[in-house]
Protein backbone atom coordinates (compact mmCIF):
# COMPACT_ATOMS: atom_id res chain seq x y z
CA UNK A 1 0.00 0.00 0.00
CA UNK A 2 2.69 2.21 1.01
CA UNK A 3 4.49 1.15 -2.34
CA UNK A 4 1.39 2.41 -4.11
CA UNK A 5 1.11 5.83 -2.22
CA UNK A 6 4.66 6.54 -3.65
CA UNK A 7 4.41 5.50 -6.96
CA UNK A 8 1.23 7.84 -7.37
CA UNK A 9 3.07 10.78 -5.88
CA UNK A 10 6.11 10.51 -8.59
CA UNK A 11 4.00 9.35 -11.28
CA UNK A 12 2.13 13.13 -10.35
CA UNK A 13 4.67 15.64 -8.78
CA UNK A 14 4.26 17.74 -11.63
CA UNK A 15 0.94 17.87 -12.45
CA UNK A 16 0.33 18.78 -8.22
CA UNK A 17 3.20 21.29 -7.88
CA UNK A 18 1.24 23.31 -10.82
CA UNK A 19 -1.89 22.87 -9.68
CA UNK A 20 -1.55 23.18 -5.99
CA UNK A 21 0.72 26.24 -6.78
CA UNK A 22 -1.25 28.09 -9.06
CA UNK A 23 -3.88 27.86 -6.17
CA UNK A 24 -1.58 29.37 -3.80
CA UNK A 25 -0.69 32.36 -5.58
CA UNK A 26 -3.52 32.99 -6.51
CA UNK A 27 -4.43 33.28 -2.97
CA UNK A 28 -1.71 35.06 -2.21
CA UNK A 29 -1.95 37.84 -4.70
CA UNK A 30 -5.95 38.21 -3.60
CA UNK A 31 -4.20 38.89 0.04
CA UNK A 32 -1.83 41.47 -1.37
CA UNK A 33 -4.50 42.99 -3.11
CA UNK A 34 -6.84 42.70 -0.37
CA UNK A 35 -3.99 44.52 1.95
CA UNK A 36 -2.93 47.28 -0.50
CA UNK A 37 -6.55 48.33 -1.33
CA UNK A 38 -7.99 47.83 2.25
CA UNK A 39 -10.53 45.71 0.54
CA UNK A 40 -11.45 42.99 3.17
CA UNK A 41 -10.10 39.30 1.90
CA UNK A 42 -13.73 37.89 2.35
CA UNK A 43 -14.93 39.83 -0.63
CA UNK A 44 -13.03 37.77 -2.71
CA UNK A 45 -13.91 34.40 -1.15
CA UNK A 46 -17.72 34.67 -0.17
CA UNK A 47 -20.91 34.21 -2.49
CA UNK A 48 -21.90 37.32 -3.32
CA UNK A 49 -25.38 36.36 -1.92
CA UNK A 50 -23.88 35.42 1.47
CA UNK A 51 -21.66 39.21 1.61
CA UNK A 52 -24.78 41.31 0.65
CA UNK A 53 -27.34 38.91 2.78
CA UNK A 54 -29.66 38.56 -0.39
CA UNK A 55 -31.38 35.98 -1.79
CA UNK A 56 -29.38 32.68 -2.05
CA UNK A 57 -31.54 32.26 -5.87
CA UNK A 58 -30.11 36.13 -6.92
CA UNK A 59 -28.61 35.69 -10.62
CA UNK A 60 -30.34 31.57 -10.24
CA UNK A 61 -30.20 32.55 -14.88
CA UNK A 62 -27.00 33.93 -14.71
CA UNK A 63 -25.43 31.16 -12.60
CA UNK A 64 -27.27 28.48 -14.59
CA UNK A 65 -25.17 29.98 -17.50
CA UNK A 66 -22.14 30.34 -16.35
CA UNK A 67 -22.42 26.73 -15.67
CA UNK A 68 -22.90 26.19 -19.46
CA UNK A 69 -20.18 28.36 -20.66
CA UNK A 70 -18.27 25.79 -18.76
CA UNK A 71 -20.18 22.73 -20.12
CA UNK A 72 -18.95 23.99 -23.86
CA UNK A 73 -15.42 24.85 -22.74
CA UNK A 74 -14.84 21.38 -21.06
CA UNK A 75 -16.17 19.55 -23.67
CA UNK A 76 -14.03 21.50 -26.77
CA UNK A 77 -11.07 21.26 -24.35
CA UNK A 78 -11.64 17.49 -23.76
CA UNK A 79 -12.27 16.42 -27.59
CA UNK A 80 -8.87 18.79 -28.07
CA UNK A 81 -7.05 16.69 -25.80
CA UNK A 82 -8.17 13.19 -27.56
CA UNK A 83 -6.29 14.78 -30.96
CA UNK A 84 -3.23 12.23 -30.63
CA UNK A 85 -6.08 9.29 -29.98
CA UNK A 86 -7.63 8.98 -33.18
CA UNK A 87 -6.33 10.73 -36.80
CA UNK A 88 -10.91 11.91 -36.62
CA UNK A 89 -9.94 13.86 -33.94
CA UNK A 90 -7.20 15.70 -35.75
CA UNK A 91 -8.47 17.06 -38.47
CA UNK A 92 -10.73 18.82 -35.77
CA UNK A 93 -8.29 19.57 -33.34
CA UNK A 94 -7.72 23.13 -33.68
CA UNK A 95 -11.55 23.98 -34.28
CA UNK A 96 -11.65 22.65 -30.89
CA UNK A 97 -8.90 24.42 -29.57
CA UNK A 98 -10.20 27.76 -30.71
CA UNK A 99 -13.84 26.93 -29.72
CA UNK A 100 -12.90 26.27 -26.05
CA UNK A 101 -10.93 29.26 -25.60
CA UNK A 102 -13.84 31.30 -27.10
CA UNK A 103 -16.13 29.88 -24.78
CA UNK A 104 -13.94 30.33 -22.17
CA UNK A 105 -13.39 34.09 -23.47
CA UNK A 106 -17.36 34.38 -23.12
CA UNK A 107 -17.65 32.54 -19.65
CA UNK A 108 -15.39 35.26 -18.31
CA UNK A 109 -17.35 37.75 -20.05
CA UNK A 110 -19.94 37.10 -18.57
CA UNK A 111 -18.80 36.09 -14.86
CA UNK A 112 -17.05 39.28 -14.07
CA UNK A 113 -19.14 41.27 -16.68
CA UNK A 114 -16.21 42.49 -19.06
CA UNK A 115 -18.18 44.08 -21.21
CA UNK A 116 -20.90 45.81 -19.13
CA UNK A 117 -18.58 47.08 -16.24
CA UNK A 118 -15.00 46.39 -16.29
CA UNK A 119 -14.30 47.48 -20.02
CA UNK A 120 -16.62 50.44 -20.20
CA UNK A 121 -16.57 52.02 -16.71
CA UNK A 122 -13.16 50.44 -15.11
CA UNK A 123 -10.63 51.10 -17.93
CA UNK A 124 -12.86 53.33 -20.30
CA UNK A 125 -13.52 51.65 -23.12
CA UNK A 126 -16.83 51.63 -25.15
CA UNK A 127 -19.26 48.50 -24.86
CA UNK A 128 -19.81 49.24 -28.29
CA UNK A 129 -16.20 49.00 -28.72
CA UNK A 130 -16.08 45.59 -27.00
CA UNK A 131 -18.85 44.16 -28.71
CA UNK A 132 -17.26 45.86 -32.26
CA UNK A 133 -14.45 43.31 -31.14
CA UNK A 134 -16.15 40.25 -30.07
CA UNK A 135 -18.09 40.42 -33.83
CA UNK A 136 -14.66 40.65 -35.28
CA UNK A 137 -13.50 37.67 -33.51
CA UNK A 138 -16.54 35.34 -34.31
CA UNK A 139 -16.50 36.35 -37.59
CA UNK A 140 -12.87 35.44 -38.19
CA UNK A 141 -13.48 32.33 -35.94
CA UNK A 142 -16.51 31.01 -38.09
CA UNK A 143 -14.65 31.89 -41.77
CA UNK A 144 -11.50 30.09 -40.69
CA UNK A 145 -13.44 26.90 -39.02
CA UNK A 146 -16.66 27.09 -41.90
CA UNK A 147 -15.88 24.09 -43.41
CA UNK A 148 -15.36 22.64 -40.14
CA UNK A 149 -18.72 23.51 -38.59
CA UNK A 150 -20.65 22.46 -41.77
CA UNK A 151 -19.17 19.01 -41.20
CA UNK A 152 -21.41 18.87 -37.87
CA UNK A 153 -24.79 19.16 -37.00
CA UNK A 154 -24.20 22.92 -36.99
CA UNK A 155 -28.01 23.84 -36.40
CA UNK A 156 -27.88 24.59 -32.99
CA UNK A 157 -25.01 26.64 -33.14
CA UNK A 158 -27.03 28.66 -35.79
CA UNK A 159 -29.35 28.60 -33.26
CA UNK A 160 -27.08 30.26 -30.46
CA UNK A 161 -25.95 32.84 -32.64
CA UNK A 162 -29.20 34.09 -33.81
CA UNK A 163 -30.04 34.35 -29.55
CA UNK A 164 -27.04 35.86 -29.35
CA UNK A 165 -27.94 38.52 -31.94
CA UNK A 166 -31.11 39.00 -30.21
CA UNK A 167 -29.99 39.60 -26.83
CA UNK A 168 -27.11 42.16 -28.31
CA UNK A 169 -29.55 43.93 -30.73
CA UNK A 170 -32.19 44.82 -27.25
CA UNK A 171 -29.47 45.85 -25.45
CA UNK A 172 -28.34 48.27 -27.62
CA UNK A 173 -31.40 49.51 -28.57
CA UNK A 174 -33.48 49.65 -25.08
CA UNK A 175 -36.69 50.11 -27.35
CA UNK A 176 -38.41 47.28 -26.53
CA UNK A 177 -40.76 45.95 -23.91
CA UNK A 178 -39.72 43.97 -20.98
CA UNK A 179 -35.86 44.29 -21.84
CA UNK A 180 -34.52 42.26 -18.90
CA UNK A 181 -36.86 39.45 -20.08
CA UNK A 182 -35.58 39.66 -23.36
CA UNK A 183 -32.51 40.34 -23.40
CA UNK A 184 -31.24 37.97 -20.17
CA UNK A 185 -33.51 35.27 -21.99
CA UNK A 186 -32.11 35.50 -25.18
CA UNK A 187 -28.70 35.24 -23.49
CA UNK A 188 -29.60 32.02 -21.71
CA UNK A 189 -31.08 30.36 -24.46
CA UNK A 190 -28.25 31.05 -26.88
CA UNK A 191 -25.56 29.38 -24.28
CA UNK A 192 -27.94 26.60 -23.95
CA UNK A 193 -27.59 25.80 -27.90
CA UNK A 194 -23.85 26.80 -27.57
CA UNK A 195 -23.22 24.41 -24.77
CA UNK A 196 -25.75 21.43 -26.49
CA UNK A 197 -23.73 22.55 -29.74
CA UNK A 198 -20.38 21.27 -28.67
CA UNK A 199 -21.57 18.64 -26.43
CA UNK A 200 -23.21 16.74 -29.46
CA UNK A 201 -20.58 17.39 -31.71
CA UNK A 202 -17.57 16.40 -29.40
CA UNK A 203 -19.76 13.46 -28.10
CA UNK A 204 -20.43 12.32 -31.68
CA UNK A 205 -16.93 12.59 -32.59
CA UNK A 206 -15.83 10.81 -29.15
CA UNK A 207 -18.46 7.94 -30.51
CA UNK A 208 -16.97 7.27 -34.14
CA UNK A 209 -13.43 7.59 -32.19
CA UNK A 210 -14.46 4.72 -30.00
CA UNK A 211 -15.99 2.71 -32.63
CA UNK A 212 -13.20 2.94 -34.80
CA UNK A 213 -10.86 1.67 -32.88
CA UNK A 214 -13.18 -1.36 -31.46
CA UNK A 215 -13.40 -1.89 -35.10
CA UNK A 216 -9.40 -1.97 -35.80
CA UNK A 217 -8.80 -3.87 -32.53
CA UNK A 218 -10.58 -6.29 -34.37
CA UNK A 219 -9.05 -6.38 -37.45
CA UNK A 220 -5.97 -6.98 -35.77
CA UNK A 221 -7.15 -9.91 -33.79
CA UNK A 222 -8.42 -11.76 -37.15
CA UNK A 223 -5.29 -10.72 -38.33
CA UNK A 224 -3.93 -12.39 -35.83
CA UNK A 225 -5.98 -15.29 -36.04
CA UNK A 226 -5.19 -15.92 -39.44
CA UNK A 227 -1.09 -15.78 -38.99
CA UNK A 228 -1.69 -18.31 -36.59
CA UNK A 229 -3.64 -20.83 -38.50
Amino acid sequence: MFQLFLQQCKAQAKFLLILLGTAILLVAFLGWVSVHLGIPFNSFTRDPAAIFHANPFMGVLSNLGILLWCVAATCCLFAFLLRKQHQHFQAFSSFYYYSGLLSCLLLFDDLFMLHEEVFPHMLGVPELAVYGSYFILILLYLLVFLKRILQTHFLLLLVAFSFFAGSVIVDLLPVFPFPHLLEDGCKFLGILSWAAYFMHSSLNHVKTAVTSHKKAKLSVGKGQVTVIN
